[in-house]
C-alpha cells in the first residue's frame, strides 16, 4: 500500500512509510505510518505531513492498493 498526495499545482508524489510515529522525524513533511502496525485499520499521516496536505484544499491524497510499499530506506 502507497499513499499518493497530487497538490493542485504540483507534481504527485508518494509518501514515505514509517514505522511509527516516532519514525517521522525521518520524513517529517511526507511520511505516513499504520495506527496499529500487527493489525491496522487507519493510516495515519505524520502530523507535518498532515499539516502540508491540510493547507492544499484542491490537492488530492490516494490510497493506492496492490502496490510495492516505498519504506523511507
Amino acid at each position: 500500500m502507497n499513499v499518493r498526495f497530487t497538490p493542485a499545482s504540483g507534481q504527485a508524489e508518494i509518501f514515505r512509510y514509517v514505522s511509527s510515529a516516532e519514525g517521522c522525524a525521518s520524513v517529517p513533511e511526507q511520511g505516513w505510518y499504520y495506527d496499529v502496525p500487527a493489525a491496522p485499520t487507519q493510516v495515519r499521516l505524520c502530523p507535518e505531513t498532515c499539516a502540508r496536505v491540510s493547507s492544499s484544499p484542491d490537492a488530492r491524497v490516494a490510497v493506492l492498493f496492490g502496490c510495492r510499499r516505498v519504506d523511507v530506506n
